[in-house]
């Protein structure tokens, strides 16, 4: 009995056992087939993503090329394959907008039409669409409707698009003042100098219109306080000079010992500069003006037409021809011959900035062009690598450029700063904190040791030279005019 009682509960212990085992086993072993399965799914979803990342990277580079090569219809095809990869919609809109541009310069105007409806705000898709109905001379638009819709971008101060509209209905009403007006307004606006820095003073335009100064007033050229509707700003040392939106000019401070005060000059003007005890001004009609100190012929500018930029030094004048020449008179060192020596560097400039040639200043006078392609090309003094732009990387993409008196500042597309040459003892101009901490900047100026940062919020940001305190009041200063688009 007792063998017996021992054998049962032998099986029975057992049996308890087993189905232990199996309710702690069985689980673990399904959990780590749950594992392995998530972990396959995984990997194979990642090599998908791989797959398909790969395949996308090339069809993007297809179509890539196929823009390049303007083979629009195709390209558009590759980029719609790629669903949002990249950039690729808006690559879309981009080719489909080259095509209807090439559909409008081969005069195939039903399908440039097609596409600028598809794209009607992209771009200056509206103003081809208003060129294409007058090519078509559709029966709905008139021309006072064209008209109408220059009017309304003229008083929206979209004056490049005005000037398109009118260019369609020359011979309609007052069409040809507008085109005239439209013009020297746009070019008033894209030569504008917003903020500006000088030997010994630096100056900025508020919202308001009005000036923002800093450094002593020994010369009675930061006698601004009533000046108002100022769109564009220079000066260099005893004069400042400001450019109202009327085209007329302003001008103060101290010539041949004479304070003047207040005083407006001129009319007309696109563009004005400043060097040393003279100003300069650019006329809508591509001629030149100048006044003050003419020691070494810097007013010398009576026979110059077709300009389209101007500049100053201390003591030289500097202009840019529709043409691409560059114009000197003036005290301007060796500019004129290193500009014949490389005149064909020069033939897809669009703007200038010069500065330099003090009598005892540290730079001897430079000039720097901005190209189409967003490089720089200049002539003139290199003793501190202010013309030195041999670093391709570093200065690509410019979009605008400031010459200091022995430096340059150049202005890049993705909104940072690059500066040309290096710290030396007792002039540190160059901080590299600030340099390095800002990529939000649209506006920038350079005088004698001190650079001006515009933030695309409207704040001055100051590093440099500081004798005189020649940026301790603007430094920080808010609600500065910023640069139209």
């Amino acid at each position: 009995m007792t063998l017996l009682i021992k054998q049962i509960h032998n099986i029975h212990f057992n049996q308890i056992e087993g189905i232990i085992y199996m309710k702690i086993v069985t689980p673990a072993k399904i959990i780590v087939k749950f594992i392995l399965l998530i972990t396959l799914l995984t990997v194979i979803v990642v090599i998908a993503a791989f797959i398909k990342r790969d395949k996308n990277r090339k069809e993007y580079s297809i179509a890539i090329e196929h823009l390049n090569n303007k083979e629009y219809e195709n390209a558009i095809y590759s980029f719609n394959k790629l669903n949002g990869y990249k950039d690729s919609d808006y690559k879309i809109l981009e080719t489909k907008y080259n095509l209807a541009i090439q559909y409008y310069n081969d005069e195939e105007y039903t399908k440039a039409k097609e596409l600028f409806l598809e794209l009607v705000d992209f771009f200056d898709s509206k103003i081809y669409l208003a060129k294409i109905d007058a090519k078509l001379n559709e029966p709905d638009i008139s021309k006072e409707s064209i008209y109408q819709n220059a009017i309304s971008f003229y008083e929206n101060e979209n004056y490049q698009e005005a000037f398109d509209l009118f260019k369609t209905i020359t011979d309609y009403k007052d069409s040809n003042e507008f085109i005239s007006d439209c013009q020297a307004r746009f070019q008033r606006i894209y030569n504008s100098h917003h903020i500006a820095a000088g030997i010994r003073n630096s100056i900025a335009i508020t919202e308001q219109g009005t000036i923002k100064t800093a450094g002593k007033n020994s010369f009675k050229q930061l006698n601004v306080d009533n000046w108002n509707d100022i769109v564009s700003i220079d000066l260099y040392g005893t004069l400042t000079i400001g450019l109202q939106e009327n085209g007329v000019a302003k001008i103060t401070g101290t010539y041949n010992k004479q304070e003047i005060y207040d005083l407006e000059i001129w009319n007309n003007l696109v563009d004005i500069a400043a060097g040393e005890q003279f100003v300069v001004g650019l006329k809508s009609n591509g001629t030149v003006i100048a006044d003050g100190h003419n020691g070494d012929g810097q007013l010398n500018v009576e026979t110059w037409n077709n300009v389209i930029d101007i500049d100053a030094g201390a003591r030289f004048t500097v202009a840019l021809t529709e043409d691409k020449q560059l114009l000197f008179t003036g005290y301007c060192n060796n500019q004129i011959k290193d500009f014949e020596d490389h005149k064909d560097e020069w033939e897809d400039v669009i703007s200038i900035s010069a500065n330099g040639g003090e009598k005892g200043g540290i730079g001897k006078g430079h000039t720097v062009g901005l190209t189409s392609g967003g490089t720089l090309v200049a002539v003139g003094d290199n003793t501190y690598g202010q013309c030195d732009f041999s670093d391709t990387e570093k200065w690509s993409g410019i979009i605008k450029v400031a010459t200091g008196d022995w430096y340059t500042v150049g202005l890049k597309s993705d909104g940072t700063v690059v500066m040309t040459g290096n710290n030396f003892e007792n002039y540190k101009y160059i901080d590299e904190g600030i340099l390095d901490q800002y990529d939000n900047i649209v506006d920038i100026a350079a005088g004698y040791g001190q650079t001006l940062l515009l933030t695309e919020d409207g704040e001055i940001i100051c590093f440099g030279l500081n004798d005189d305190g020649k940026r301790d009041d603007i430094n920080g200063c808010k609600g500065i005019m910023l640069p139209k688009d």
